[in-house]
Parts: C-alpha cells; sequence; structure tokens
C-alpha cells in the first residue's frame, strides 16, 4: 500500500510550540503520559512513521471501498443500495503534542479522515 500512498500529499502534525501549557491537565496527561509513553519520547521521524502507515490504511480502505462500489455498479443495483460506512474514532499522530486518541475533542480524535 505504501506504493500507492503519495507521502508529499500526507499532512505534518499541526501544533504550536507552546499549545501544551495553555492545555486542560487532562490532556496534559495524555501528552506526558499516553499508553505510549510521553510525547517527547517520539522523534519527528518516528511521528511521521506513524502516520504514513495511518494514511496508508486509508488509502488501503479507500481502495477497497471502491471495490465494493463498482461491485454494486456492475450488479446494476447501486442506485437502489444504501452504503454505510462508519468508524469509532482517528487518533492524534503527532497534532496537538498528542499521539493517540483520547477524552478531548480535537479533529483529528473525533472525525475520522
Amino acid at each position: 500500500m505504501l506504493d500507492v500512498l503519495d507521502k508529499e500529499k500526507m499532512p505534518d502534525p499541526i501544533y504550536r510550540e507552546d499549545e501544551i501549557e495553555h492545555m486542560p491537565e487532562d490532556i496534559k496527561r495524555e501528552h506526558w503520559h499516553s499508553y505510549l509513553g510521553s510525547f517527547k519520547n517520539f522523534s519527528k521521524d518516528d511521528i511521521k512513521e506513524m502516520r504514513v502507515g495511518y494514511f496508508a490504511s486509508l488509502t488501503f480502505l479507500d481502495q477497497e471501498i471502491g471495490k465494493v462500489l463498482k461491485a454494486l455498479e456492475d450488479k446494476g443495483i447501486a442506485k437502489n443500495t444504501l452504503v454505510i460506512f462508519t468508524s469509532d474514532h482517528g487518533d492524534m499522530l503527532g497534532d496537538h503534542q498528542l499521539i493517540v486518541k483520547g477524552a478531548f475533542f480535537y479533529d483529528p480524535s473525533v472525525r475520522v479522515l
């Protein structure tokens, strides 16, 4: 899947350097003590590698859903078929200086790409 992923179009993490100072304490805890460890334990390359894996998964998912939609078209039932796809959450992957999902409402966690 990595051969299909355009890494140049993959967005960098979004955050401000001083952002963590202004966060509520429960979010600061996730920054320092997530189940993967502290944000500071991960280099920019580590985070980029995580993001590549995540976006490669999305690329794979997009291709597979495309196959389902094509099969519906080929059978002539696409116009009479409702396809619903849901997911429970995204991951932070460096956005807002956080690594994993958590109990906060930042777009990367609640709005799955």
